[in-house]
């Protein structure tokens, strides 16, 4: 989506709060992307949620239905969602950021997290990329977030 005077940085989410997003990439794009009404409904019906993080302030901006599939508001720290992991899965989450502050352009990681609300457990595939500045620092890491509703066997 470029950036437009209509969404100068600013997205409301599904709880009509105005959030001020980061700079736009170099090429125009503004993530995430506007919360509509079609791109809620597709996003709860595909159990998924997409993300931006902030590196260097670990501030964390989520599509709207967050709270309703993963039970964490749609902005807020980034521990916030860590925090959800559970305890045998730290390893591979830890392991999937690790890489990408090593540069690594992508990730891709499976784990089990509780739902902050109901504290049902429940696996994800959670799927992202590093955005660096021209000096190599990581600026963003965004992606999304797959809740699954069955499991293939263990392979992370």
């Amino acid at each position: 989506m470029r950036a437009t005077e209509a969404n100068q940085g600013i997205w409301r989410n599904p709880m009509n709060q105005d959030i001020r997003l980061n700079d736009p990439d170099p090429d125009g794009t503004v993530f995430p992307l506007p919360d509509s009404v079609w791109l809620r409904h597709a996003l709860s019906a595909a159990k998924m949620v997409f993300y931006s993080c902030e590196a260097a302030t670990g501030h964390t901006v989520r599509t709207g239905n967050c709270l309703e599939l993963m039970g964490i508001p749609s902005t807020g720290p980034t521990n916030q969602w860590s925090e959800l992991v559970l305890p045998d899965d730290r390893p591979y989450f830890e392991n999937a950021i690790k890489s990408i502050s090593r540069r690594k352009p992508r990730y891709e990681v499976e784990y089990r997290v509780m739902h902050g609300v109901t504290g049902s457990v429940f696996w994800v595939l959670d799927r992202g990329e590093g955005n660096y500045d021209e000096t190599g620092q990581l600026r963003h890491v965004r992606g999304g977030l797959l809740r699954a509703v069955c499991r293939w066997p263990d392979h992370r």
